[in-house]
Order: C-alpha cells, then sequence, then structure tokens
C-alpha cells in the first residue's frame, strides 16, 4: 500500500509539474474528423473520473505479484515519459464552460494541458492488461471499463482522437519495455 501511495505522489509530481517546466507556450491538439462527430456530453465526467478506481484494481486485483509490479512499473514509466513529452511538446485543450461541482473540481485539481498523449488512455490500458488476467470476470469488464472510459475522454473534450492513439502506443511500449526489464532481471 505504501508503494501505491508513493506511486500516485510521483505520479501527481510529475503530471502537475509538468506545466511548470514546459518549454515552450502549449500547441492546441488539432481535431480531426472523429473528434467533430462526438460532442460535449458532461455527464461523461462520471466515467471519466472512474479512472481512478480502474487503476486501484489494476494493482489490488491483479492475479499475482509480477503482474502487479509489471503494471505498477508500467504506469510509472508512462507516466514519466508523457511528462517528458508534455514539457518538451506542451499540448492543451480550451476548456468547456460548464456548471456542477464535478467539473469545478476537476478544473481545479487539474491542468488544462498534458494531452498528448492521453495518459488517461495509457493507464486504462495498463490496467487493462493487468485485469484480463485476473478472470473472475475482469476479462468482460474491464475491456468495456476502458472502452467508456476512453469515450469519456472524448466526449468530455479533455483529449482529441490523437491523443488517445498516443496515449494507446504509449501503454504498448511501457509494458513491452517493463516485460523485458522483468526477464532480464530474473
Amino acid at each position: 500500500m505504501a508503494m501505491m501511495l508513493g506511486g500516485y505522489l510521483l505520479f501527481c509530481l510529475l503530471y502537475l509539474g509538468a506545466p511548470l517546466l514546459a518549454m515552450r507556450a502549449p500547441a492546441t491538439v488539432p481535431a480531426l474528423w472523429p473528434d467533430d462527430m462526438i460532442p460535449f456530453m458532461p455527464m461523461a465526467l462520471w466515467p471519466y473520473l472512474s479512472q481512478f478506481a480502474l487503476l486501484f484494481c489494476a494493482i489490488w486485483f491483479a492475479p499475482d505479484n509480477a503482474q502487479r509490479t509489471r503494471t505498477f512499473y508500467a504506469m510509472l514509466l508512462a507516466s514519466a515519459v508523457a511528462s517528458v513529452i508534455f514539457i518538451v511538446f506542451p499540448t492543451e485543450l480550451p476548456r468547456q464552460t460548464v456548471e456542477g461541482a464535478g467539473w469545478k473540481l476537476l478544473y481545479t485539481l487539474d491542468v488544462p494541458g498534458n494531452c498528448f498523449p492521453s495518459l488517461h488512455a495509457a493507464l486504462a490500458a495498463l490496467s487493462a492488461a493487468a485485469l484480463m488476467r485476473a478472470g473472475r470476470g475482469w476479462a468482460v469488464a474491464v475491456p468495456l471499463w476502458v472502452a467508456v472510459i476512453i469515450f469519456s475522454t472524448l466526449a468530455t473534450k479533455q483529449h482529441m482522437v490523437i491523443d488517445i492513439v498516443g496515449g494507446l502506443a504509449l501503454a504498448l511500449a511501457s509494458h513491452m519495455t517493463v516485460r523485458r526489464w522483468q526477464a532480464g532481471a530474473s
């Protein structure tokens, strides 16, 4: 549990600190045709925020310690690589005008940038990789949960399709790197 807390604090430091170290003004992420087809859906905030529960489940319910360790380190690696990208090539999206306590909290605690690559997509995909091996219904529920989370990033206009593609590529690279590292350490 202490490792999870330490990892989350490191994530917060990397994610929230990156905009303070940005090497240039943030660029606006370009919208592609699928982005234009997805309307802003304020209620998608709740699946968007369910990401935190998914991340916890991925560590807590991982089928074994090797998978738990792999997932934890892949998440940290993805966060570190994304933070470097956020610093070197900062991106942002304009925030929507919306009412509600949930939105107010999100806009207060989150930064308007750090769009590409999407850590929401990367960390959700890494969570799925762990939980799909856990059995007990996870193999059915997790792909749906991850799909809803990824769609929610688009419907809340927190990310664009290109961010999602970048996040999924980052997840794959992080997973493979940590898997190779674990294999070499054995």
